[in-house]
């Protein structure tokens, strides 16, 4: 491909998406501390985890699959958006990692994930592309990327963990 055309970052999607995930994180904080402190401990936990559930939704009506995306597309920044949106929760999610509500929160964001799996990895790319089968192990220092980079497109592909695995 001819370098000239090689696409450019938007520096106005990325200042919108950095501003997003700064209000997202800080404004339920800033609201609880002002109006309900008390609420503070349970419901800054529960509104972050579920930002991500709701701004999935958004950017991805039908889910996140197994496509393509050109570098700095709108596609692209919608899978980075909640991508970063997922690294900033692993504060909350490392306390519940290795436990059912883990498994359902995983559930909640598209993975498919059986009951007696055990997960205490919080290094997940695209939680809608996982698929972890029954009395499956997966340690906390396992990174489940589904993201390749080729020819200035990222490919999103599914992570299939059969059952009784140990990883």
């Amino acid at each position: 491909k001819d370098p000239a055309a090689r696409p450019t970052p938007s520096l106005i999607k990325e200042t919108v998406g950095i501003l997003s995930l700064m209000a997202l994180w800080l404004l339920p904080i800033l609201l609880l501390t002002s109006y309900a402190p008390t609420a503070l401990l349970i419901a800054v936990p529960f509104i972050h985890l579920s930002n991500y559930f709701f701004c999935k939704k958004l950017l991805f009506p039908s889910g996140m699959s197994q496509r393509e995306h050109e570098l700095f597309s709108t596609g692209y920044y919608s899978w980075w958006f909640l991508q970063r949106m997922w690294t900033l929760n692993t504060f909350w999610l490392n306390h519940i990692q290795g436990t059912w509500f883990y498994n359902i929160y995983l559930r909640l964001c598209g993975a498919r994930v059986d009951w007696q799996a055990r997960i205490d990895t919080t290094l997940i790319d695209v939680p809608d592309l996982l698929e972890v089968g029954d009395g499956t192990y997966i340690g906390d220092e396992a990174v489940l990327s589904s993201v390749t980079y080729s020819d200035r497109t990222i490919k999103l592909f599914p992570i299939r963990i059969g059952s009784n695995c140990s990883i």
